[in-house]
């Protein structure tokens, strides 16, 4: 076997949850200690009341607090629902001490409280965010569709 393609292997088993990226055959150092990302503000989500089945933007803020002048890449995110990936994606590239908003929808197909988390490159592969600090959650109830 080639070392290239032994080189590719990691890269591809970390990113099996992602939509997009990881195109790349160079991965990213995962070998960093600098945790300069971080949620900016809380998880927020809209419409305010969601009933069952229509579609809920989430959306959340994270900050680059690396200085310098060059910009940091896009961070993988994973959206979870009550425990389980629904939607993964990256974020935009960030420029020194800048940050970024990321939204994405999300449906719901049942009434009740659920728990929805957004974790920041859950397999620790820029080695930019914290594994002890990656997430922040909402809780979302959801209302059942009116009847007429």
């Amino acid at each position: 076997m080639r070392l290239t393609s032994l080189l590719l292997i990691p890269a591809l088993l970390l990113c099996p949850l992602l939509v997009a990226g990881c195109a790349s055959s160079t991965p990213p150092s995962t070998t960093s200690t600098n945790t300069s990302v971080y949620f900016d503000s809380q998880v927020l989500y809209s419409p305010p009341s969601p009933v069952v089945g229509t579609l809920i933007t989430i959306t959340f803020t994270i900050a680059n607090s690396t200085t310098g002048t060059g910009n940091l890449q896009a961070i993988p995110y994973l959206i979870t629902l009550d425990g389980t990936g629904v939607t993964s994606g990256l974020t935009s590239t960030m420029t020194p001490n800048g940050q970024t908003t990321t939204s994405t929808t999300i449906q719901i197909s049942t009434t009740g409280a659920h728990t929805v988390a957004v974790v920041l490159d859950p397999n620790a592969f820029t080695g930019f965010v914290n594994p002890a600090a990656n997430s922040e959650t909402v809780t979302i109830t959801v209302l059942p569709s009116s009847t007429i």
